[in-house]
């Protein structure tokens, strides 16, 4: 994707998924995401280390804030139950 800003990718990716996000904001500027429905959360250091500027997944326990930061990744959680009917819609 283009270089954008977290909070326009932010307003972006909770319009298409129709819920609003849990949101950890590390990086101003989203260019790569990394995306897993369900409850992936725990997968954020993967996402990290995979070069992802942005990580997106259904849940959102509490660790993930603390990982987020300490991955240097921002961090979309937009509900399991979401991100599990975009690809069955599709």
């Amino acid at each position: 994707i283009e270089s954008t800003p977290f909070d326009v990718f932010q307003k972006k990716v909770e319009a298409y998924y129709a819920n609003k996000a849990a949101a950890v904001c590390v990086k101003n500027t989203i260019q790569t995401v990394a995306i897993v429905s369900g409850g992936a959360d725990k997968c954020v250091a993967d996402a990290a280390h995979a070069g992802a500027d942005c990580f997106i997944t259904g849940r959102f326990d509490e660790p993930v804030w603390d990982a987020a930061h300490e991955e240097n990744i921002s961090f979309l959680g937009l509900g399991h139950y979401a991100t599990e009917t975009v690809g069955v819609k599709a």
